[in-house]
C-alpha cells in the first residue's frame, strides 16, 4: 500500500470551460436568487467561483473581500477536478475532456469517479507535439455486466463513476489525457485527477473493511419522543499493513509529512483488485502499530473517505 499526494495544481492547456466569467474589477456585480443565478453575480476567481452578496460590487477582490462582499459558492469546472475534497466534476457536455499538464517526474496517475468510455493518456516531448509514450485505459462500455442476465435486467444509469491508476514511465514534459465520451450520455467528466510519486507504508493484509460513522444526533425529549438531527455521513476504510520493523521510524515521519492533508490511498496497489476500494481519497484518522518484533511490524489505519 502507498499514498500519493497531490502535485498537479494547474493545467497547461484544456478544452474545459466554465459555466460563469471570469471576475473582472470593472464590473458592478449585483445579488440574485438561488433559482436564477448568472454571471450577473458570480464570478471566477483562481479555483472558485465566488457569488456577491452585495448589491454595488465594484472592483472588490473575491478573495480579499471572502465573507465580506463575496462567498465561496463551488469549484470551477476547469479546476473540479483537482479539488481534493472531491464530491465534484470537471464536465464536457458532448464531447470528449482534454487536460495537458507538466510530467515533472511523476510516476502514478490516479483517476477517480470519471466518466468516460476509455481514456487515452500520452507523454508527449518539450516541443509539446511528438508523443514519446501512449496508453488506452480498457474500455468501461458494459462494464458492470457480467452474463446475459445482468445486460437484459440490470436497470442501467446514465452516470458511471470509474476508478484507474496508471503507472507512468519517467520520460517527456508533458502529460496529454483524453476522456473519450461515453456514447450513452455523449459526455464526459472526471472527479478527481492525482499525479505524483508513491510513498510505501506497507504490505496491505487481506480483511479491509468499510464503514461508516453516523454523525447524527439523537435527543429524547421530556415527554420520550425521539428526535433525531440529521447530518453528514462519515465512510470509514481500515485495513492493516506490514512492514519491516527497520522500515518503522522512517514511515513514522513520512505520516507526520501528511497530518490533516487529503492524499490519494492505494490500498491494494495490484493492477487487478478483489477490493472494492483500489484508491481512495481520504484523511488519516488513526494509525498505531498492533503488532511488532525484530522483524515485521502490522500497522493499523482508518482513513475517512473524502468522497
Amino acid at each position: 500500500m502507498y499514498y500519493i499526494k497531490q502535485e498537479l495544481t494547474e493545467f497547461t492547456s484544456t478544452n474545459l470551460t466554465d459555466t460563469y466569467s471570469d471576475w473582472s474589477p470593472t464590473i458592478t456585480y449585483i445579488v440574485e436568487p438561488d433559482n436564477a443565478l448568472t454571471s450577473a453575480s458570480i464570478a471566477r476567481f483562481g479555483a472558485y467561483y465566488y457569488r456577491s452578496v452585495t448589491s454595488t460590487n465594484l472592483n472588490f477582490n473575491p478573495e480579499t473581500y471572502s465573507n465580506i462582499k463575496w462567498v465561496k459558492h463551488s469549484v470551477s469546472n476547469k479546476y473540479a477536478m483537482l479539488d481534493m475534497s472531491s464530491n465534484s466534476k470537471s464536465v464536457v457536455v458532448g464531447g470528449d475532456l482534454t487536460v495537458t499538464f507538466l510530467q515533472n517526474q511523476s510516476s502514478i496517475l490516479g483517476i477517480g469517479n470519471y466518466e468516460a468510455d476509455y481514456i487515452t493518456i500520452d507523454i508527449l516531448a518539450p516541443d509539446g507535439v511528438t508523443i514519446l509514450w501512449t496508453y488506452d485505459t480498457p474500455s468501461n462500455i458494459n462494464a458492470n455486466v457480467y452474463d446475459y442476465y445482468d445486460y437484459i435486467y440490470e436497470p442501467y444509469t446514465l452516470d458511471q463513476d470509474f476508478t484507474t491508476k496508471v503507472n507512468l514511465p519517467l520520460q517527456g514534459r508533458y502529460v496529454r489525457m483524453t476522456f473519450h465520451r461515453l456514447p450513452l450520455t455523449d459526455n464526459s467528466a472526471c472527479g478527481y485527477l492525482i499525479i505524483g510519486n508513491p510513498v510505501y507504508i506497507g504490505m496491505s493484509l487481506m480483511g479491509v473493511k468499510f464503514g461508516y460513522n453516523s454523525l447524527t444526533t439523537k435527543e429524547i425529549s421530556s415527554f420520550g419522543n425521539l428526535d433525531i438531527k440529521k447530518s453528514f455521513i462519515q465512510d470509514i476504510v481500515d485495513f492493516e499493513t506490514v512492514i519491516a520493523s527497520t522500515y518503522l521510524p522512517r514511515m513514522r515521519r513520512e505520516l507526520k509529512k501528511i497530518y490533516d492533508e487529503i492524499v490519494l490511498f492505494v490500498i491494494d496497489e495490484r493492477d487487478v483488485s478483489e477490493y472494492e476500494n483500489l484508491m481512495t481519497l481520504g484523511v488519516i484518522q488513526d494509525a498505531s502499530v498492533v503488532l511488532e518484533n525484530n522483524v515485521e511490524s502490522v500497522i493499523s489505519f482508518s482513513v475517512i473517505e473524502a468522497l
